[in-house]
């Protein structure tokens, strides 16, 4: 038998910033809780756009819904991005 802990690989529904100086870009990505935010990511579902004038938020809610009930958390800055969203 072995000994030690359990191996749990967490999800997460994250940022994942890319772009140029002062005009940043984040996509909404879903990737193991361990890797890098620049690092490999497991799906895609959208981009966020915070720095031009309509605030553009492009996402798939759907499939972000889906990972959410199968057991992945959400980041708390995806979290507000979502609900301002969606109040608006």
């Amino acid at each position: 038998m072995i000994r030690g802990r359990k191996k749990t690989n967490k999800l997460i529904i994250r940022l994942r910033p890319h772009g140029c100086r002062h005009k940043h870009l984040y996509d909404i990505v879903l990737s193991k809780q361990k890797s890098r935010i620049k690092g490999a990511y497991l799906d895609k579902f959208g981009i966020i756009m915070p720095h031009y004038l309509e605030r553009r938020l492009n996402f798939n809610s759907a499939k972000i819904a889906y990972c959410v009930r199968h057991g992945a958390h959400m980041h708390p800055m995806v979290k507000r991005y979502l609900v301002k969203c969606l109040v608006n």
